[in-house]
């Protein structure tokens, strides 16, 4: 099973850190890197090293269970909402981060609302609950004031699929067949955990644990609840035509042009032709800043392929339409400089190859006078 999962939050709500957490559990990173010592393993560019803040939206993929796993982490800070926005395009499912010292903070609700409207499944991440200050039963009543009724406390939830009585009784409330199983014969854990799964992936419910990512409290915990509870059905979509969604571009290294692509349905194997008549000459399957190349890729994958020209972040591949922003930047800026050190075709070289990273930015060239 293949399944891509994004992690949001409000800025230094932990969401980087949890990311941390979570490739180490999962044996996709040997060393825990932090934040604030700038060796987090998905902020590797200079600038995010600089910033201590995550900029780029940054993919690992790794091995869950049964299921590969393309986890995106995602820039908290409002100014990169953007970048945030289409990583939203490719996700299955949404971890939404909340800090239980600061709890639902402004951009934590445009974040909800953004889900909201891309119809994206949602787990909330209470983290932090070892901090001073933490409230964990207030934050999860405010959640359920400012963002949804809709919210579950999964931290009862067991591997066998036991639960508490509040949360059957919240199943049940969803699903008319269940409420009245429940009168009849009671509580079928079976039964009862595919309706949850039924019920997260139609965003009728929200679930949410809580720990500390920063010393991995409730880390395995979240995992294994993720793994259980997130289904996709891509494996049906791998014998219909070839479509894909182009969410990001990105240069190398070596300046080679990358479009990053999620595939809907379909397949695609190296030498294959795409729809408006591009030749794939390679395909790499990105872990942070490295990559291993692959022969092919399937519906669920995400791939980036090097070299393609005029596919934007946005572009449908095999659909007709692209997508359109919901956040846009709000201000514009001069860029003034010293053209005998660098000449004006090379700053602006430069800067279309950031208007092409990043298609909420335009460019525009005017006369000096």
């Amino acid at each position: 099973m293949r399944k891509t999962v994004g992690v949001l939050a409000h800025v230094d709500a932990g969401k980087t850190t949890l990311s941390e957490q979570v490739l180490y559990e999962a044996r996709a990173i040997r060393h825990l890197g932090r934040v604030d010592h700038r060796d987090a393993f998905l902020d590797a560019h200079p600038l995010e090293k600089a910033r201590g803040i995550t900029i780029f939206s940054g993919l690992a993929s790794f091995n869950l269970g049964d299921s590969r796993v393309y986890w995106l982490d995602t820039p908290g800070h409002v100014d990169f909402s953007t970048e945030m926005e289409r990583a939203l395009w490719v996700m299955d499912y949404a971890v939404l981060v909340i800090s239980c010292v600061e709890g639902v903070q402004s951009h934590t609700e445009t974040v909800w609302q953004l889900l909201k409207a891309y119809g994206v499944p949602v787990f909330i991440f209470l983290n932090k609950v070892d901090r001073t200050g933490a409230d964990p039963e207030a934050v999860i009543q405010q959640t359920r004031r400012r963002l949804s009724e809709d919210i579950v406390d999964l931290r009862a939830y067991q591997a066998d699929g036991a639960m508490d009585e509040a949360l059957v009784e919240a199943v049940a409330e969803r699903d008319e067949a269940l409420l009245e199983a429940l009168f009849d014969s009671g509580f079928d854990p079976p039964r009862w955990a595919e309706a949850l799964r039924r019920q997260i992936r139609a965003r009728q419910c929200f679930p949410l644990m809580a720990g500390a990512a920063l010393d991995g409290t409730g880390v395995s915990d979240f995992l294994r609840r993720l793994e259980e509870l997130t289904p996709t059905d891509y494996r049906r979509a791998v014998s219909q035509p070839l479509t894909a969604r182009c969410y990001q571009i990105r240069h190398d290294p070596a300046g080679v042009r990358l479009c990053f692509v999620k595939l809907q349905s379909g397949s695609l194997q190296v030498k294959d032709m795409l729809p408006d008549g591009q030749k794939v000459n390679e395909l790499r399957v990105y872990h942070g800043e490295r990559y291993h190349p692959v022969d092919r890729v399937e519906a669920g994958d995400i791939v980036a392929i090097p070299g393609l020209e005029g596919i934007q972040a946005g572009d449908r591949i095999g659909q007709p339409g692209r997508n359109r922003f919901r956040t846009a930047p709000m201000m514009a800026a001069d860029l003034l400089w010293d053209e005998k050190a660098t000449p004006a075709f090379i700053m602006l070289s430069k800067l279309r190859i950031l208007e092409d990273e990043n298609p909420s930015l335009n460019v525009s060239e005017q006369n000096g006078g």
